[in-house]
């Protein structure tokens, strides 16, 4: 399996501006020797038992999920078939020693086809002419939206299909549905929520709206996010819009150039009349690859901002 480029992440802010979830879980999936949905092993039946399955990734998110490895099991997706990433795939640290092919969206079809996998997974594409290059090249193709949190267990079944882990790939789907499910009702019966403006960069400002990956974070975690008001997935706003808009809480997603990026925020001028800076619960210092690439860490992710969010003042402050 091949990881090629799936965009859920940094790209999807990053294809409106840079584009971090919506462009892709960050990198694309190659694979070598699973079976198909039918069983069979991928490949002709004279190499059935004779080769693994080769599976490129082409999305940052996707190639975590091919290789994540449940740490109470030691039960992993897909991993040995693994055979390519991109250069935007770096988790888990064992994806690091699997061949880069490309860009993150943009995989060199010279590699691809001197690999030769079975399976190159991708989210989305820099330039779709790309899919169909690849198609040419003889290469089976699949492509799997991951755009919310409810989309990972049904992209993981869909996984353990294709490269033959069905039981592996159900088992981590049931842990990861069953983890949504509690932080959910923990969510609903939540009154009085906290508003929550994630800062996902300061210069230009950009936030995640209605609909977008860290929209549906913040909901499971249990504050509500203020860029809900605006039917984007990411978009820029001024400092006037979010002073406007006085959340509780603010959490950075970036790290700042000088200082920490949260004593910038409570440093800024006209800042001082915002709920969360007032309070100090101005937070940073996040692995945003938690809350800007769809995967099998989605529980993590969601664990930090339900801490966030239910800090009632930053220690120390």
């Amino acid at each position: 399996v091949v990881c090629a480029g799936c965009g859920v992440g940094a790209d999807a802010v990053a294809a409106d501006a840079v584009a971090v979830v919506a462009g892709g879980v960050e990198s694309g999936a190659v694979i070598r020797g699973g079976r198909n949905a039918a069983g069979s092993r991928a490949g002709g039946a004279g190499d059935a038992g004779r080769r693994r399955s080769r599976v490129q990734s082409r999305h940052v998110g996707d190639c975590e999920l091919p290789r994540h490895r449940r740490q109470e099991s030691g039960e992993h997706v897909a991993g040995d078939e693994l055979v390519g990433r991109t250069d935007a795939c770096d988790w888990p640290a064992a994806a690091q020693r699997i061949a880069v092919i490309g860009a993150f969206g943009r995989p060199s079809l010279e590699l691809l086809a001197s690999i030769q996998p079975d399976l190159v997974i991708d989210v989305d594409l820099a330039d779709q002419e790309i899919g169909k290059k690849i198609t040419a090249l003889g290469i089976q193709r699949k492509t799997f939206a991951c755009k919310t949190p409810d989309d990972i267990p049904a992209v993981l079944k869909k996984l353990g299909l294709v490269t033959g882990h069905k039981r592996e790939a159900d088992s981590l789907a049931l842990s990861i549905s069953n983890g949504l499910a509690k932080f959910k009702n923990k969510a609903d019966a939540e009154t009085n929520k906290n508003t929550v403006y994630l800062e996902i960069w300061n210069d230009p400002f950009w936030t995640g709206g209605q609909g977008s990956y860290t929209s549906a974070l913040i909901a499971y975690a249990g504050g509500e996010n203020i860029g809900d008001v605006v039917k984007k997935e990411y978009f820029e706003i001024s400092q006037e819009w979010i002073i406007n808009k006085n959340p509780d809480v603010i959490a950075c997603m970036y790290m700042a150039k000088t200082s920490s990026a949260s004593e910038d925020v409570l440093n800024r001028p006209g800042w001082n009349t915002i709920n969360a800076v007032k309070n100090h619960r101005v937070y940073d210092r996040f692995d945003n690859n938690l809350f800007l690439r769809p995967g099998p860490r989605v529980l993590e992710g969601i664990e930090q901002l339900y801490k966030t969010i239910h800090t009632e003042k930053k220690q120390g402050l």
